[in-house]
Protein backbone atom coordinates (compact mmCIF):
# COMPACT_ATOMS: atom_id res chain seq x y z
CA UNK A 1 0.00 0.00 0.00
CA UNK A 2 1.42 3.62 -0.97
CA UNK A 3 1.43 5.64 1.46
CA UNK A 4 0.43 8.53 0.01
CA UNK A 5 -2.18 7.31 -1.52
CA UNK A 6 -4.93 9.55 -0.09
CA UNK A 7 -2.65 12.52 -1.15
CA UNK A 8 -2.21 11.63 -4.66
CA UNK A 9 -6.44 11.25 -4.92
CA UNK A 10 -6.57 15.11 -4.51
CA UNK A 11 -6.90 16.69 -7.68
CA UNK A 12 -3.83 19.16 -9.23
CA UNK A 13 -6.27 22.01 -10.10
CA UNK A 14 -7.18 21.68 -6.05
CA UNK A 15 -3.99 21.61 -4.54
CA UNK A 16 -2.73 24.89 -7.15
CA UNK A 17 -5.98 26.74 -6.22
CA UNK A 18 -5.24 25.80 -2.36
CA UNK A 19 -1.49 27.43 -3.31
CA UNK A 20 -3.00 30.55 -4.20
CA UNK A 21 -2.17 29.64 -7.73
CA UNK A 22 -5.33 30.25 -10.19
CA UNK A 23 -4.29 32.37 -12.99
CA UNK A 24 -3.98 29.16 -15.02
CA UNK A 25 -5.68 29.70 -18.87
CA UNK A 26 -6.60 26.38 -20.69
CA UNK A 27 -4.65 25.84 -24.20
CA UNK A 28 -7.07 25.84 -27.17
CA UNK A 29 -7.43 22.33 -28.43
CA UNK A 30 -5.79 20.67 -25.70
CA UNK A 31 -6.59 18.77 -22.23
CA UNK A 32 -3.62 21.49 -20.83
CA UNK A 33 -3.25 24.68 -19.20
CA UNK A 34 -0.38 27.10 -19.26
CA UNK A 35 0.44 30.26 -16.63
CA UNK A 36 3.71 30.73 -14.57
CA UNK A 37 5.33 28.46 -12.67
CA UNK A 38 4.36 28.83 -8.97
CA UNK A 39 7.74 28.13 -7.37
CA UNK A 40 9.70 30.20 -8.89
CA UNK A 41 8.94 33.62 -10.72
CA UNK A 42 9.85 33.34 -14.69
CA UNK A 43 9.45 35.87 -16.81
CA UNK A 44 6.81 34.62 -19.49
CA UNK A 45 3.96 31.78 -18.33
CA UNK A 46 6.15 29.51 -19.93
CA UNK A 47 4.62 26.52 -17.48
CA UNK A 48 2.23 23.72 -18.90
CA UNK A 49 0.01 22.12 -16.51
CA UNK A 50 -2.01 18.80 -17.58
CA UNK A 51 -4.39 18.41 -15.07
CA UNK A 52 -6.35 15.10 -16.52
CA UNK A 53 -2.45 13.34 -16.89
CA UNK A 54 -0.97 15.18 -13.81
CA UNK A 55 1.77 16.27 -14.77
CA UNK A 56 3.53 19.46 -15.45
CA UNK A 57 6.60 21.22 -17.23
CA UNK A 58 8.16 24.26 -16.78
CA UNK A 59 9.85 25.60 -20.02
CA UNK A 60 11.92 28.30 -18.35
CA UNK A 61 13.97 25.88 -15.87
CA UNK A 62 13.17 22.45 -17.30
CA UNK A 63 11.36 21.00 -14.18
CA UNK A 64 9.21 18.84 -14.98
CA UNK A 65 7.18 15.94 -12.84
CA UNK A 66 3.79 13.97 -12.95
CA UNK A 67 2.01 12.56 -9.81
CA UNK A 68 2.75 8.75 -11.09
Amino acid sequence: MDKYQDVRRIPLGSVLAQLGFTGFKKRPGKKEHFGKYPFHQPKKNNTSFSFTNEKFNCFSCGERGSRQ
